[in-house]
This record gives structure tokens, C-alpha cells and sequence, in this order.
């Protein structure tokens, strides 16, 4: 299993339904208002969900 790093992203009002950002870095990354319905978030650091 491998780590993806995502820096400096902002998600805006989008929907990501479905992604799959497990074992995920997150460095200055938000998600502002967007649906993340059964998304895979898990084992992820740095996260902000705003």
C-alpha cells in the first residue's frame, strides 16, 4: 500500500461522491462545502474539512 501526498488544493463546492483518498497526506488542502458521500477517508493525516 503506498501513500498519496496532496498539497496546496482547495475543493470547492464540488461533489466527490465515491473518491478514494484513503492512506492519504494532506498538506494546506481544504474541502469547503462538498459532498464527500461514502467517500474513503480513512487512514488520511492532515485533513481539514471545512
Amino acid at each position: 500500500m503506498f501513500s498519496k501526498e496532496i498539497v496546496k488544493t482547495n475543493f470547492e463546492k464540488c461533489s466527490l461522491k465515491r473518491s478514494k483518498f484513503n492512506n492519504s497526506n494532506f498538506k494546506d488542502t481544504v474541502f469547503y462545502e462538498c459532498n464527500l458521500e461514502k467517500s474513503d477517508l480513512s487512514d488520511c493525516s492532515g485533513l481539514k474539512i471545512v
